[in-house]
C-alpha cells in the first residue's frame, strides 16, 4: 500500500463492487451488471502482501509499481501451497 498522497487508494467496496461484476464491459462502464454474490464470496481483500500470497497456488505479478520490486519472493513462495507458480509479466 502506498504512503503517497499523490497516489490514489481503491477502496474495498470498489474492489468488491469491481469482482462482483457478472460482466465488464471497460469501454462503456455504465453498463456494468449488478452484483453476483457467489464472486464477493470468493474474494477476500488484506493489505499485506504476504498474507494475500498465503496458501496461494499462483502468483501473477502484472505491475511495475516499486513497492512491488522489493517483496522478498522467496518467503512468498516458501508459504505458498505447492506445487506453487510465480509468474511476472
Amino acid at each position: 500500500m502506498s504512503t503517497d498522497p499523490q497516489v490514489s487508494q481503491v477502496t474495498e467496496d470498489q474492489i468488491q463492487r469491481d469482482l462482483s461484476m457478472k460482466k465488464f464491459v471497460w469501454d462503456h462502464p455504465i453498463h456494468l451488471l449488478p452484483r453476483s454474490p457467489t464472486a464477493v464470496k470468493q474474494v477476500s481483500v488484506v493489505w499485506d502482501a504476504y498474507e494475500a500470497t498465503k496458501d496461494a497456488h499462483a502468483i501473477c505479478i502484472l505491475t511495475e509499481w516499486d513497492e512491488f520490486k522489493n517483496l522478498d519472493y522467496q518467503r512468498m513462495y516458501d508459504n505458498m501451497q505447492k506445487l506453487a507458480f510465480v509468474f511476472d509479466g
